[in-house]
């Protein structure tokens, strides 16, 4: 895989943990149009404590 030049960047407002800023990197498969994106949260900040409570929370039904 090889990454695309430049990293943009992507805000997603989730209904249950709020606005997230999220880093996109975009990596092509050499030969193919297969591409992967790849979200990830700066180190250490809110958005990075929201996107690791989505990975605990999965796709869980929340009520209340």
């Amino acid at each position: 895989m090889v990454p695309q030049e430049g990293v943009t960047c992507k805000v997603v407002d989730h209904p249950h943990v709020g606005t997230l800023t999220l880093d996109c990197d975009v990596l092509h498969a050499a030969g193919s149009d297969l591409r992967v994106i790849v979200h990830t949260a700066e180190p250490d900040t809110p958005d990075a404590e929201r996107l690791a409570l989505l990975g605990v929370l999965g796709t869980r039904s929340l009520t209340g």
